[in-house]
């Protein structure tokens, strides 16, 4: 829903925070011991791209079957759009250098800005 509803916003949450915590982790990379919290946050990040990549599957795979105007599952819409993404990504220098960076950016600012989310909801129900 994060995606579909305001994809800027996650792309630039996203970019932010792939940005600042990439630097962290380049950073800690090169200072020896602290190399183990510099492959922490590494992991962080491609766990959280690889939470988000579900959700962009389900909207490129949503907006395909709407244009054919088909009755379809989650399943197939998720099936349709990972395909899509994928060989998009596999374009030479578009997809490499265009949609598979925007892609990850998505990915991690829809993961972002669900836990983001999923925290103000529980702290409302908290109240």
């Amino acid at each position: 829903d994060n995606l579909a509803a305001s994809p800027g916003r996650t792309f630039l949450l996203g970019l932010v925070n792939y940005l600042f915590l990439g630097a962290i982790v380049l950073v800690s990379l090169n200072l020896g011991p602290a190399a183990v919290i510099g492959i922490g946050l590494g992991g962080i990040l491609l766990v959280g791209t690889l939470l988000g990549l579900p959700a962009a599957a389900m909207l490129v795979g949503t907006r395909l079957y709407d244009l054919r105007e088909r009755e379809t599952t989650r399943w197939s819409e998720i099936l349709a759009g990972s395909v899509t993404l994928y060989l998009a990504a596999l374009l030479p220098v578009v997809g490499w250098f265009i949609v598979l960076p925007a892609l990850c950016l998505w990915c991690f600012g829809t993961t972002a800005l669900t836990l983001l989310n999923r925290n103000r909801q529980g702290a409302v129900e908290a109240e």
